[in-house]
């Protein structure tokens, strides 16, 4: 435990910044249900957004059938499939994904999600099986899960895990104009099929309570979990959205990414 810096109060002058969580629907490339998975018929249906490790996701139907959570399904052999979605968002940075396998091996590399800019600026997140990536069901299949950035959603026996990609300050001055999702089995006889079921971009970390400002009502929020500071520890809010930089921690340099949005009117 810790304890906020006493320059923290000082450096905090009121001002509202302009936020928000812009969803992307997946529903013209979704060719899978989850909901015919192993334990699948306790995940929630599509055709509504819902709270995934603190953030909003859009979620899919299958084929516009009711009752069904569509997704991305890559495919389970040594075939390279590649999903695009052209989209044009202005300011974004962070993408927060919820990508799972159908199955995989411990260490394989599933896939990759990418973003592109519009003039030149790049960021990917690869899909490593036991750090950023693990199988929906927690039986039978790779159920390890080590890197802190990701936040669990549990459903029965089933999980869908939120990742997150902090992109590079270039994004902060160009559009992102292409999310590409893409993989295969790693091998000729397959060793993971990852699915995407969600995607999510923000233009402002530093609104905690995603109400369109930065001011006291996040404060409130960021210092308890800069004095917990471990996105692994049990007492860290759901899906740890203080850790601004996204490398486990909340620490000093998330203290300096959220001063300068709460002093600014324009989001850092």
């Amino acid at each position: 435990m810790r304890t906020a810096p006493a320059c923290f109060l000082l450096l905090l002058l009121p001002f509202s910044a302009r936020a928000g969580f812009i969803n992307l629907d997946l529903t013209p490339k979704v060719n899978a249900n989850l909901q015919s998975y192993t334990g699948g018929a306790s995940y929630p249906v599509g055709g509504q957004t819902r709270q995934l490790g603190g953030v909003p996701f859009t979620l899919a139907l299958y084929n516009s059938a009711p009752g069904t959570l569509g997704a991305i399904q890559l495919p389970a052999n040594n075939t390279l499939t590649t999903h695009s979605f052209a989209v044009n968002i202005s300011g974004a940075s962070r993408v927060f994904t919820v990508i799972n396998s159908a199955w995989g091996a411990l260490g394989a590399n599933n896939g990759k999600i990418e973003v592109f800019g519009s003039a030149g600026a790049y960021a990917k997140l690869d899909l490593i099986q036991g750090s950023t990536i693990r199988d929906h069901y927690q039986g039978v299949f790779q159920n390890l899960l080590t890197n802190p950035t990701v936040a669990t959603t549990r459903f029965g026996n089933d999980v869908l895990d939120r990742q997150v990609l902090s992109l590079p300050a270039a994004f902060l001055t160009q559009s992102i104009v292409e999310f590409r999702f893409s993989g295969n089995g790693g091998s000729a006889g397959g060793n993971g099929a990852a699915f995407l079921a969600g995607v999510t971009f923000q233009s402002c970390p530093a609104d905690l309570n995603n109400d369109g400002q930065v001011d006291d009502s996040d404060f409130v929020l960021f210092v308890p979990a800069y004095n917990t500071l471990d996105c692994r520890d049990a007492g860290m809010a759901v899906g740890c959205l203080s850790d601004l930089n996204s490398d486990g921690v909340v620490d000093d340099t998330d203290f300096t990414i959220f001063v300068v949005a709460y002093n600014e009117l324009v989001c850092p």
